[in-house]
């Protein structure tokens, strides 16, 4: 069989020996084959999900001429032939696809029929991916102090064609007692408050505009919150007090696990105090000062998990100057006269008890008059010379001495004498 386009000839030569016109030739002459073939190249086409179009090589690979067309076999509705769907020998034919919006992969076959044909009809295949499930990542498990706002994160959400998510947030649990709400669950990281003691379970869905993710979840647990101390205002006294501290005003924002217990402890004190806490593990403890100056006593509460932050209170215990008052001054005195001096005005803001000290600090030239019980508030003087005494007054209140105060007792001379 001549395959070729072309004819073909041949000789045959016969010998016969001794023969007249031998040797003989004959010459053989092939037609020329005359069918065509049919050929498209690619015989199939792997396309994406998306929109798009692609070409098909139409080729005769054999003889003569090929008349063909080309139609939808399958896929009508998603496949469409936009030019090239008839042609003579070769051609290109194109087509045009929709995007697939299905979760699995579909499969279109345009078919190419050119009669009396070798090869014919001759079918190519397109076939197009599907539209990927997005996968939801609702972020890693959080744990948050009661109060905070957490944030969640669903960035690491995926669509394997790239198409555009949308996102949903949704509370599955929380607890019992909690009002908490998500501030925008359309948002890639919304935000809540842990308004209660518990575990919060938080669910993403994503959907790429066609289908919806499997949720993925994400809890968030609500750690404790370690309690505040407050040791209260800084308070003072005067050595000998009773101060009372007050730690009431302690809390623990969330209330758990367990009522706060206190535990107050002297800091400093001042050197050489003996001073203690009368009821250290309660919350309002006495501290009895015993020396002047400052103590600082340290408050920490526990809520049965953990400690607060150490408060401290500054306890000052101080002293008032006292104030000596040595009376009026005494006009008028008769030499010999025995003089009765007052002291009992003095006072001390504080109420210590007070020592009293007199001194004669002024007196005539010769005078040798000393006073009686100058260590009383009432000591007594009588003079002995005519003329001007001057008599001071300093108090003591324990802890310092008052400023000095002084009387004038002015001594006439014996007319007589």
């Amino acid at each position: 069989m001549n395959e070729a386009c072309q004819p073909r000839s041949g000789t045959i030569k016969v010998v016969a020996d001794s023969a007249v016109d031998s040797p003989a030739e004959m010459s053989v002459t092939q037609a020329a084959n005359d069918t065509p073939a049919l050929s498209l190249t690619p015989s199939n086409r792997e396309v994406p999900k998306q929109a798009g179009s692609t070409t098909f090589k139409v080729s005769n690979t054999g003889c003569g001429t090929m008349e063909w067309e080309a139609a939808v076999l399958s896929g009508d509705g998603w496949l469409d032939i936009t030019s090239g769907s008839n042609g003579t020998d070769d051609g290109t034919i194109e087509i045009s696809y929709s995007q697939n919006m299905l979760a699995e992969p579909r499969t279109g076959i345009i078919r190419v029929t050119a009669p009396q044909t070798n090869g014919s009809p001759f079918d190519v295949t397109i076939n197009q991916t599907r539209n990927g499930r997005p996968v939801a990542d609702a972020g890693p498990d959080q744990r948050r102090i009661f109060g905070k706002i957490v944030t969640l994160d669903g960035s690491g959400s995926s669509d394997v064609d790239g198409d555009a998510l949308t996102f949903l947030w949704s509370f599955s649990a929380k607890p019992e007692e909690s009002a908490a709400e998500l501030d925008d669950p359309t948002a890639i990281s919304p935000a809540f408050a842990v308004d209660a003691f518990g575990d919060y379970v938080v669910q993403l869905i994503v959907n790429d505009g066609t289908h919806d993710s499997a949720p993925d979840t994400v809890i968030v647990t609500t750690e404790n919150t370690p309690p505040i101390a407050d040791a209260g205002p800084d308070r003072s006294g005067h050595p000998g007090d009773e101060i009372l501290l007050d730690g009431r005003d302690s809390r623990d924002p969330d209330g758990r696990p367990a009522p706060l217990t206190f535990a107050w402890h002297i800091v400093t004190a001042p050197e050489g105090s003996t001073a203690a806490l009368d009821a250290p593990m309660t919350e309002t403890p006495r501290l009895a000062v015993d020396l002047l100056g400052d103590y600082v006593i340290q408050l920490v509460v526990n809520d049965g998990a953990a400690d607060s932050a150490p408060d401290t209170v500054m306890v000052s215990a101080v002293n008032t100057r006292p104030v000596a008052q040595a009376g009026q001054d005494v006009p008028g005195v008769a030499l010999g006269e025995r003089v009765e001096l007052d002291g009992t005005g003095s006072w001390d803001d504080d109420g210590d008890p007070l020592s009293f000290a007199w001194s004669v600090t002024a007196r005539p030239p010769d005078s040798a008059a000393t006073l009686t019980d100058a260590a009383t508030d009432a000591p007594n003087i009588t003079p002995d010379v005519a003329g001007d005494y001057l008599v001071q007054l300093i108090v003591h209140d324990g802890y310092m001495q008052s400023a000095p105060d002084s009387v004038r007792i002015a001594v006439q001379a014996d007319e007589n004498g």
